[in-house]
């Protein structure tokens, strides 16, 4: 069954490496879950923003050496309506987004810098569950959360920045939601896509974006 739907995934195109520079921070909320006045700083600073639900899965996978291996993050999009009025019909096909990240760059000027930047490579994966799919080629799974919250597009000084402010539940095999992680807070990342040769004033740019978010949130480098 596990390479039956191996062969249903398919890759829409070959994965693209990219450098990604990324900052993170805790937004607190009212007790109640109510809007922090960072969340009206974004919307006056982003081109759009909308709504997203998306379950995520951490995956540890072997090197072809045996003796070390990589981290993967699977993304599942929130499905799209079925238009059919069938109701024996099958869903169409999910979208998921499979990411590799590599370990923070580092060196002198990477230390200084006041965000992390790391190589990435993804590739999206058309199916109706790509969890066995990624099994299937000898990862194993460590976490599976759901994320909801809020995604703007910004811009600053001619960079665009993705900024995403959401809560984190644990999910229990099945998919159902067993913990919310956060509490009464939010997480808060803001990262932005570099060309080679642009790593360190994309990620300058980026701590120059997150004073603007001062004193509502502090944003710093990820672990």
């Amino acid at each position: 069954m596990a390479q039956a739907d191996a062969a249903a995934a398919g890759a829409a195109a070959p994965p693209a490496a990219t450098f990604r520079a990324q900052a993170v921070g805790l937004v607190k909320t009212d007790g109640a879950g109510g809007a922090n006045p960072v969340l009206n700083v974004l919307r006056g600073m982003c081109l759009r923003y909308e709504s997203f639900e998306r379950l995520e899965y951490g995956f540890a996978a072997p090197l072809q050496s045996g003796t070390s291996s990589v981290s993967l993050r699977l993304f599942r999009h929130k499905p799209p309506k079925s238009s059919s009025s069938n109701p024996f019909a099958q869903p169409p096909p999910t979208m998921w987004t499979l990411v590799h990240e590599s370990t923070p760059m580092r060196g002198p000027v990477y230390a200084a810098l006041p965000a992390t930047v790391r190589e990435v490579a993804e590739a999206n994966i058309y199916a109706r569950d790509a969890v066995p799919f990624v099994e299937a080629m000898g990862a194993r799974m460590d976490y599976a959360v759901q994320k909801n919250g809020n995604y703007y597009i910004c811009q600053h000084q001619g960079l665009e920045i993705q900024v995403v402010v959401y809560s984190v539940a644990a999910l229990a095999r099945g998919g159902r939601q067993a913990a919310n992680l956060t509490g009464k807070h939010w997480m808060l990342e803001a990262t932005a896509d570099a060309a080679p040769e642009r790593q360190v004033e994309v990620a300058r740019l980026l701590g120059s974006f997150a004073e603007r978010l001062l004193p509502h949130v502090e944003l710093k480098k990820p672990l």
